[in-house]
């Protein structure tokens, strides 16, 4: 005969895990493994919004509760429109970006990390492509158009202000927002119009400057000259995994440049 008290248990065994609520005084099911969203983790993989572990590893967010808030504390309840807060969120998008990439950022992610309401998201950015680039916006290098009265110091201050910001960051998000472009023709809108053009204007007017007191021979290509100095710097940290730095600057300037454009007074490389 069946044990009757283990009859009348049944039913509050069954309780375990409604509504996604943690078992066995808050740890996950049986084995104490956590669950989000209700759902179980498998072999001690977080699962996020109920989906797996993005390549078996935890990603960023999957930790915290599915509300949105981290693991002992809520939601931060300080609006966006204060400058240290939107300074927080953006810090969250980029690192997120970074660790899983465009295709696998998602509001929900960006909002566990920064502890924000994912509803307060959709309403200032409507899609997560105008998130990222409204992030790397904020970072993006101030490259003014100064005229130091030569192409070659033009280009020395220009690559100077855009390497200033760089940082451990920078490889991960090149490369995921390069990715992502591949696939989303709206981020490969937003990236060449809000990142790329202001960058490209400053050293196509340093270029014109240059035109007009003769330093530009002509027997050169303008338009790969211009695409010339910052192609250096993204090969440096792309393809080398370099954290491009001003020896970098002075070498390209005085070592490449300079020759170049025949200028009689550029530095030796490394002086």
């Amino acid at each position: 005969m069946r044990d009757e008290s283990a009859a009348r248990e049944l039913p509050e065994s069954a309780k375990r895990a409604d509504d996604g609520k943690a078992t066995d005084d808050g740890k996950g099911a049986d084995d104490g493994k956590g669950a989000v969203d209700g759902k179980a983790a498998v072999d001690g993989k977080g699962a996020v919004d109920g989906k797996g572990a993005v390549d078996g590893r935890r990603v960023a967010g999957e930790s915290r509760a599915a509300d949105g808030s981290r693991a002992g504390g809520g939601l931060r309840k300080v609006p966006l429109s204060r400058p240290e807060r939107r300074a927080e969120l953006f810090d969250a998008v980029l690192e997120v970006l970074a660790e899983v990439g465009y295709e696998r950022l998602t509001f929900d992610l960006v909002a566990r990390r920064a502890r924000a309401g994912k509803a307060t998201l959709y309403q200032r950015w409507p899609s997560k492509a105008h998130l990222v680039v409204a992030a790397m916006e904020r970072y993006r290098p101030e490259v003014g158009e100064e005229d130091a009265g030569s192409f070659v110091e033009d280009v020395r201050g220009l690559l100077t202000a855009y390497i200033a910001g760089w940082s451990g960051l920078d490889r991960g998000l090149l490369i995921a927002v390069l990715e992502g472009s591949r696939r989303d023709p709206e981020l490969a809108r937003l990236r060449r119009e809000r990142l790329a053009a202001p960058v490209r204007r400053s050293i196509e007017s340093a270029f014109d400057r240059a035109l007009r007191r003769g330093e530009i021979p002509d027997r050169l290509d303008a338009a790969l000259l211009v695409d010339l100095p910052f192609a250096v710097i993204l090969s440096h940290a792309l393809v080398k995994d370099e954290s491009p730095g001003q020896e970098l600057v002075d070498r390209f300037v005085d070592g490449i440049l300079g020759p170049l454009l025949d200028v009689p007074n550029a530095r030796p490389p490394g002086t």
